[in-house]
């Protein structure tokens, strides 16, 4: 099977880059700060039920890939398309890593329940881009969310 990546372009929005606080320093915390700005605009059921299946997947193994990157996601009914929402820690998030290493660089995806191709593809995408030498030295020097997306997206 031939591995075909999306275009990220689409699914990253300037709006969704979160410059984490340094007082965010668990996976919980990070996961609700950023599922808060992902979940803008879903009703009440949606948002808390976005947030239980993010726990729920992190409670079945890290989405922590290594490297310093997580990428946490959950899968819901009623969205119109694939969201990532993408949160910076300068200082790290104990994250229950493989590696060890704290995470700095999660991107948090909210993906349509019926389009699980699109999901993965767009998981694999992103974990593939990621893992380029010397990307996340630029995307953790980037200045603002703009700058965060065209360094991923130029990638």
């Amino acid at each position: 099977m031939t591995f075909h990546p999306v275009e990220l372009a689409p699914f990253l929005d300037p709006a969704r880059v979160v410059f984490l606080p340094r007082d965010i320093t668990t996976r919980r915390d990070a996961l609700v700060a950023l599922a808060e700005i992902t979940a803008n605009g879903f009703s009440a059921k949606d948002r808390s039920g976005f947030l239980s299946a993010l726990f729920d997947r992190e409670d079945v193994a890290t989405t922590a890939i290594g490297g310093g990157i997580a990428l946490p996601h959950a899968r819901l009914p009623h969205l119109p398309a694939c969201l990532v929402t993408i949160g910076i820690s300068q200082s790290g998030i104990a994250y229950d890593a493989r590696d060890g290493q704290p995470v700095h660089l999660i991107l948090l995806l909210a993906a349509r329940i019926q389009e699980r191709v699109e999901h993965l593809r767009l998981m694999a995408t992103l974990a593939e881009r990621l893992r380029r030498p010397g990307l996340i030295e630029q995307v953790l020097a980037a200045s603002d969310g703009s700058a965060v997306v065209m360094t991923i997206t130029a990638a």
